[in-house]
C-alpha cells in the first residue's frame, strides 16, 4: 500500500487532549470516514514518532476542519 494515496478527510477536530485520546479519537473517526486499519495504523504510528505539537499537526494533516482552512 502506497502511504501517500489519498485518503477521505476525517471529521476530527484536533485538541489539547493528551496523546492517546487523541489518536484513540483519531482512529475511530478515520475508521467511520473509510480508512483502512493499514492507512490508520500507518498515520498514528508516523504521529507517535514525534513530540506532542508535531502529533497534534501529523493528525490535523488528515481532517477535514485543517484541509479547508485557507
Amino acid at each position: 500500500m502506497n502511504p501517500t494515496a489519498s485518503r477521505a478527510p476525517v471529521d476530527f477536530k484536533v485538541t489539547n487532549d493528551n496523546a492517546l485520546s487523541l489518536l484513540a479519537g483519531f482512529s475511530r473517526a478515520a475508521r467511520a470516514a473509510g480508512w483502512t486499519d493499514e492507512q490508520i495504523k500507518e498515520t498514528t504510528d508516523r504521529a507517535m514518532l514525534r513530540e506532542y505539537r508535531l502529533l497534534q499537526v501529523t493528525l490535523a494533516a488528515y481532517t477535514a476542519e485543517y484541509l479547508t482552512e485557507g
